[in-house]
């Protein structure tokens, strides 16, 4: 996943089949200081649908990479919700 966001034009927007690209505080400064954005892991298309009437969205998996907001840094992955982080390459921004 690092892979495809570093390689986005000009290195900005979204990318296509994934939800991402959403900020994320880094309230509770589990990360080196900054904001992040978050990206999920796995495709659109691999996700279960939510079957509550009138609903149709995918339901997001935990899985989550985090990229600094402002520039160039450390990239994160997290398999659970933020509790774990783990280092997995630079975020070329």
């Amino acid at each position: 996943m690092l892979n495809k966001v570093n390689a986005r034009p000009g290195g900005i927007g979204k990318i296509d089949g994934y939800h991402g690209n959403a900020n994320w505080g880094n309230n509770k400064s589990v990360l080196p200081r900054g904001k992040y954005k978050e990206w999920d892991v796995n495709a659109k298309v691999d996700l279960p649908q939510c079957s509550a009437p009138r609903c149709g969205k995918e339901i997001i998996g935990p899985e989550r990479l985090l990229t600094p907001k402002d520039g160039p840094g450390p990239a994160c992955y997290t398999p659970d919700p933020y509790g774990t982080f783990c280092y997995v390459g630079e975020f070329t921004g």
